[in-house]
């Protein structure tokens, strides 16, 4: 349950981090179309080199995007499975203190069933004690 929690977390961080790269991306891609098209009439060849160097610096902040989204994703799921194995442990020892319980409670029913059976075979000779006594 915590893994499945933990991969449906990891999927929407991954997919949150897609999302702001390609918004920053596309925003890189529109600034450098429009600088572009300003500096076509001065000159091309720095045009294209300004435009080369934004994309390039834009993928660089996309992927650090994409990474700290992947180290909190990993984040979160080492927090969820330490969560969990303590779940698990405490659900353990829960599980153990009821089977020694458990265990107790048939003893206890079992002497109680011996002492009955004790008690019955007293009572039935101390009747026929009273009947031999009454002959």
């Amino acid at each position: 349950d915590a893994e499945l929690k933990a991969r449906e977390m990891v999927k929407a961080v991954e997919a949150e981090a897609e999302e702001q790269f390609d918004a920053v991306r596309r925003e890189a891609e529109s600034a450098a179309a429009a600088r572009l098209e300003a500096m076509r009439r001065e000159d091309r060849s720095a045009a294209q080199q300004q435009v080369l160097s934004l994309i390039e610096e834009v993928e660089s902040q996309a992927s650090e995007v994409k990474r700290d989204a992947e180290e909190k994703a990993e984040q979160k799921v080492m927090s969820l499975k330490r969560e969990a194995d303590e779940a698990k442990r405490e659900a353990r020892e829960k599980l153990e203190k009821l089977q020694i319980e458990r265990d107790r409670a048939i003893h206890v029913q079992r002497e109680a069933e011996e002492l009955r059976s004790q008690l019955t075979r007293e009572r039935e000779e101390l009747s026929l004690q009273k009947e031999k006594e009454r002959e």
